[in-house]
């Protein structure tokens, strides 16, 4: 009787260990698949974050384009762009740009304001490493002869 009690015993134990390990191989095989799935988030890379004009004369064109381009996997959307003032216009790819895909941000600052540049554009993205972006132009406009 001793016996047969040792070895349900032991055949119990063993079961136990058993089942213990193999749910440790299911955990563990699912966190593989896991980090092998790649990420799906947007990545915003610019051309350049800051423009000089250097010193142009009044009236003339004072636009520059800053060019976009998504390297991560995901959507980039570039949810607004605010300029510093009235003086700076921006329009920009709204649609939102695939991996790989350009878009563009453009600046158009008002040239019949004879003076210095120093003006700034923040733009809102849903990159989550960089939500949030300044770019900078400055300048002289001169008077026109």
């Amino acid at each position: 009787m001793i016996k047969n009690k040792i070895y349900i015993t032991s055949i119990l134990c063993m079961a136990l260990l058993l089942m213990s390990f193999g749910g440790y191989a299911q955990r563990s095989s699912s966190k593989k698949k896991t980090s092998v799935s790649r990420s799906t988030k947007p990545s915003m890379k610019l051309d350049k974050t800051y423009y000089d004009f250097g010193e142009i004369e009044e009236g003339s064109n004072g636009e520059v384009v800053f060019e976009v381009v998504n390297e991560g996997d995901g959507l980039l959307m570039i949810n607004s762009v605010k300029t510093s003032c009235g003086c700076v216009l921006a329009e920009y790819s709204s649609n939102g740009l695939m991996h790989n895909e350009k878009g563009y941000i453009k600046i158009r600052y008002n040239t019949n304001i004879v003076g210095e540049i120093k003006r700034s554009v923040v733009v809102n993205t849903n990159d989550s490493k960089r939500p949030k972006i300044v770019l900078r132009i400055i300048g002289n406009v001169v008077k026109k002869d």
